[in-house]
This record gives C-alpha cells, sequence and structure tokens, in this order.
C-alpha cells in the first residue's frame, strides 16, 4: 500500500500522473484521516489542505490535461504521507479494516469532504 502511495506522488510531481494516481492519493489521504488517532498531534487542517491540493490539481487538469502538483500542494501531500506511512507501521490490522469500511461508506455518501463531516 505504501509503496503504491508513493508511486502515485512521484508520477503526480513529475507531471507524469494522471486520474488513478489522484485517487490514490485521494484514499491516502481519507484513509489517514480515518486512522489519525493513530497520530493524535495531527492537525485537522493539515487534511483539509491535502483535500484542497489533490481538488486543485483535478481541477487544472480539466483545463490542462496534465496532472501535475504545484511544490506547496507537493509539499502538504506529502507530510500527509509520512503521517500514513506512520500510521501504517504502528495500527493494527482490524484497525486498517475499519479504516477502509469508514471509507467505503464516505464513498457512498454525498458529502463533499471527510474532513468536515
Amino acid at each position: 500500500m505504501s509503496l503504491e502511495n508513493h508511486l502515485a506522488f512521484a508520477a503526480l510531481n513529475a507531471g507524469a500522473g494522471d486520474h488513478v494516481q489522484i485517487s490514490r492519493l485521494l484514499r491516502m489521504v481519507y484513509l489517514a484521516w480515518y486512522l489519525r488517532d493513530a497520530s493524535p498531534a495531527v492537525e485537522t487542517e493539515l487534511f483539509r489542505q491535502g483535500e484542497r491540493a489533490l481538488q486543485s490539481c483535478i481541477e487544472r487538469s480539466v483545463a490542462s490535461r496534465e496532472w501535475v502538483l504545484e511544490v506547496n500542494e507537493q509539499d502538504i501531500v506529502g507530510q500527509i504521507l509520512s503521517l500514513h506511512d506512520g500510521q501504517l507501521a504502528v495500527v493494527p490490522a482490524h484497525r486498517y479494516l475499519r479504516a477502509w469500511e469508514q471509507l467505503k461508506v464516505f464513498l457512498k455518501s454525498d458529502r463533499a469532504s471527510v474532513v468536515d463531516s
């Protein structure tokens, strides 16, 4: 899972990504949100910024057909990626599976954000 996230991040940073990589990074941000109890010092705003960064990339891709993260977006998403790597190292499997279930519920909902739900 972590390697997949890092490859998606690298592809978008290099301007070689597409909707698949952005989807993987959104999934990573959402799972990190649902696992945030494993990283209690993290501020909610970081997740908001991560969602916004990826949404901005999507919006730019519609206009330009280029899937690339801007430097400030790379920093934000990179912070969440590092955080999520740490989460994956410490959370038990049952907790990770519960986060997946929470993500599935969110994806079926009409909510625009996991952070503001």
